[in-house]
This record gives C-alpha cells, structure tokens and sequence, in this order.
C-alpha cells in the first residue's frame, strides 16, 4: 500500500508485511529512509466523549447541570420518532417546516442525521444502558440528556438538504412559538461573500439578540 508524498512529507511510504528475520536486512536498503509499526491500535471513542469534554463531571458535580428543565430546539433533516419515550423524551415540540406539518420523519431517503445530532446532544443511553467495552462502559449519552426536545425538520426529501425559507422559519418558530432555551443547527453552506450579510445569518444574529445562544455547526 504506497502512499505517495504531499505537502510537509515530501518522501512518501509503503505499507508492508516484513518478517520479523528481515527487518535488519530491510533496513540495509538504501532507499529506506525510516521504518515504524503500522501496528498502533485505534479504538471507537463514542462512551468517551464525556470524559473527554469533562461533561461527566459536571453531571456529577451536584450542580444539576444535566439540561433539566432546558428545551433545546434542534432543527434538522428528520427524526426517527420510534426512539420517543426511550432514547428521547415521550413528548417533544415537531413541526415539519419543508411539508407545513407535524410529520417530522423522512420516510424516503438520505434521513438519519437529525437523529444522530439529537442523540448527541440529549439521547437518554437507553438502549447502551449495560454497555461495556474497549471504549468506555454504560450508556452512551448526550451531553444535556436531561433536556426537552423541540424538533423543527427543515430537510426535504428525499435528500434532506434545506433551503433558507424553511431554515429560517424554523429559527423563528424556536424562539417565538416554542421557547427553546438553546437552539443547534447542524448545516452549513458556501456563500458569495463571507460577512454574515446573508439572510439566513441574520436570522442567526436574530437568535442570539433573543437571549438564545445558538450553534451552527461548520458554518
């Protein structure tokens, strides 16, 4: 497997089985340069996530600061709504702002990053409870699992992008008709000029002027 030099690793490498009896012999070529192991082991680190942001000692600080009586209004392509009442909250906020209803899966195609980023951030670890294993044990949790969910689709089907209108409309309807504590937007996009003079940027700005902090995740 030969990996070919770029930029700051101006030699390259090949990936290779050397038997343990011909590394000397190996290292004598002269177009060796370096030899290390292509034995490093990786592992998932999903458990570890809370860990890592220290967000387990928060929760066990006694502080309470588990998202408890905060509702975070995420908007997204869909959510998978049989996780109600386990991974998520038996009761949320919905509305479908691309169908005008409250149907808030996608029951085509391309569906399933609402429901990743809304277990990111308060996923109950229901269903990983007794979990263990090479990266962590017991339940894989969001952050603020304690939360109320408000879940605003703004993604079409079948491809689940989405456009400024419905965006929009949802960063409205979190503030104005839902109260959302903290809203999250996980979409992104290239505009022609970078001044935060789009629409769409000043309904964020908009957000924020409310006293409701807002992310938007790569853009």
């Amino acid at each position: 497997n030969w990996t070919p030099p770029v930029e700051n690793h101006p030699y390259g490498f090949l990936a290779v089985d050397i038997p343990t009896n011909k590394i000397i012999e190996v290292l004598s070529l002269d177009f060796v340069l370096r030899m290390d192991t292509g034995e490093n082991k990786y592992y998932p680190q999903n458990n570890l996530a809370d860990d890592a942001t220290n967000a387990s000692s928060v929760w066990n600080s006694g502080s309470g600061w588990t998202g408890y009586g905060i509702k975070i209004g995420i908007l997204d392509s869909d959510l998978d709504v049989a996780y109600l009442g386990t991974e998520f909250p038996s009761s949320i906020d919905q509305y479908d702002c691309w169908g005008e209803d409250s149907n808030i899966e996608n029951l085509t195609s391309y569906g399933g990053h609402g429901t990743h980023v809304a277990g990111t951030v308060l996923g109950r670890g229901y269903y990983s409870n007794s979990h263990s294993g090479n990266n962590g044990s017991g339940s894989f949790k969001g952050m603020a699992y304690d939360s109320d969910l408000c879940f605003l689709k703004i993604g079409t089907e079948p491809y689940a992008n989405a456009d400024d209108r419905d965006i929009q409309q949802g960063l409205d309807l979190a503030v104005s008709t839902y109260n959302c504590d903290v809203v999250n937007l996980s979409y992104s996009t290239w505009n022609a000029y970078h001044d935060g003079s789009t629409t769409t940027e000043q309904k964020v700005d908009w957000v924020y002027s409310q006293g409701v902090p807002i992310t938007v995740s790569a853009g």
